[in-house]
């Protein structure tokens, strides 16, 4: 099942490129979550990536003023961290 599913994820990578304007991002994620499954269902495990100092650095900057006093209500600077690790690793 992973080869079908690594040729539909090929083919739903060329249609992205091709029709951005038709592109959903929820596509994806239903295509991320049965590959995960599948990976799941077969023992395979992944490995963790966590992120660069340079991400950091982005999500640090979009999230402080000049003194780095951090301007993110309700958790945000935090949410940021977290998005941006679900998104590397689902």
């Amino acid at each position: 099942m992973t080869e079908l599913l690594r040729r539909a994820w090929n083919a739903l990578d060329t249609f992205k490129q091709a029709y951005p304007e038709n592109w959903h991002e929820e596509d994806e994620q239903v295509l991320k979550d049965l590959i995960r499954e599948d990976l799941k269902m077969s023992g395979v495990k992944l490995k963790w990536v966590g992120l660069t100092d340079g991400e950091l650095d982005a999500i640090y900057l979009q999230h402080h003023n000049q003194y780095a006093e951090c301007e993110s209500p309700n958790w945000g600077y935090e949410r940021a961290i977290e998005d941006k690790l679900k998104e590397k690793n689902t």
